[in-house]
């Protein structure tokens, strides 16, 4: 790919960028302040060694499941679907636009920035270590497991049940925490969860929870082929 013109930038078509013209697109398609300063805090994830760098315009409504398989990947649009699952550790996923769900699997090493709302219905499991969740408006979900891994949210926070906490953006000078509305006891119970169980026996639980509704269901996966 040579000189990039965003004007003529394909859509609903995953492209191939370098590191240069993935920063261009950030920047041009999302030029606020708040946004930038979130971006370029999480940036060095992204640029510590060498991955692919994507770029995807248009919304993504998928009825089956979508494994997100691209190291680096932005989304100019939603994205909708029943499962969203981070599958290739370190990078980032970028999305201006909201993302709805009915389970929402982060993943190691990955760094995630949505500028919208994020919407998991049921499910959203945060718990992985070296890894971080910004959003800059509203977080909802059922059940929320992050437990020592936070996410960070500009706007307003719905947890029914949960394991972990949100924290607000502006944490340092607020000191705003979200906290599930059912304490870890009840949540817990929710999920037929023993109370005494280790950390892992904890996780193996939410995510067998997660499978088991997808299970039966073909995966879609994200392109990541090389387009020139």
């Amino acid at each position: 790919m040579g000189d990039l013109n965003l004007s003529k930038l394909e859509k609903d078509k995953f492209i191939s960028l370098n590191k240069e013209q993935f920063i261009e697109c950030v920047y041009h398609f999302n030029p606020s302040k708040l946004f930038l300063d979130q971006y370029n805090s999480i940036a060095w994830n992204m640029f510590y060694k060498s991955l692919e760098f994507q770029i995807y315009i248009g919304d993504i409504y998928a009825e089956k499941p979508l494994f997100i398989e691209n190291s680096n990947l932005l989304v100019i649009g939603d994205i909708k679907t029943p499962w969203l699952s981070n599958a290739t550790e370190g990078g980032a996923l970028i999305v201006i636009g909201n993302i709805e769900c009915d389970y929402y699997n982060h993943c190691w090493d990955k760094i995630g920035l949505i500028s919208g709302n994020l919407t998991a219905n049921r499910l959203l499991i945060n718990a992985f270590s070296d890894s971080g969740l910004f959003v800059l408006g509203n977080v909802k979900t059922e059940f929320f497991y992050g437990e020592d891994i936070w996410i960070s949210v500009g706007g307003n926070v719905e947890l029914e049940y949960g394991i972990g906490y949100c924290l607000a953006l502006d944490y340092k000078t607020s000191k705003k925490i979200f906290k599930p509305k059912y304490d870890k006891e009840k949540s817990y119970k929710y999920l037929k969860i023993d109370k005494n169980s280790t950390d892992f026996e904890v996780h193996n639980v939410i995510h067998v929870a997660s499978q088991n509704f997808t299970s039966h269901i073909p995966i879609e996966k994200a392109d990541n082929k090389k387009t020139d």
